[in-house]
């Protein structure tokens, strides 16, 4: 037995042991799996890049790197406004 759970009306989990509450299947309230041997990660970061889903690819991220470094501003790619520049 897993602990389970099912968010409510008021959108709060409710935890359970059962799978299914009325014609509901309930969600695992445990974390998956973690492998330092991550085979995957490369394609994530890949398709992360590809749709720029990257943090560094956030413009509010962007406006917290401000000046700190010599050229690391435009190397992450953000103008001086805190937004992205387009990338090709």
């Amino acid at each position: 037995m897993h602990l389970m759970y099912t968010v409510d009306a008021a959108g709060k989990r409710a935890y359970t042991l059962q799978k299914v509450i009325s014609g509901e299947v309930t969600k695992s309230a445990h974390p998956a799996r973690f492998s330092p041997d991550d085979k995957y990660s490369r394609h994530r970061v890949t398709l992360k890049k590809r749709y720029g889903l990257l943090l560094i690819q956030q413009s509010e991220f962007c406006s917290f790197l401000k000046f700190g470094v010599a050229g690391l501003w435009e190397e992450r790619g953000c103008e001086r406004g805190g937004e992205m520049r387009e990338r090709g």
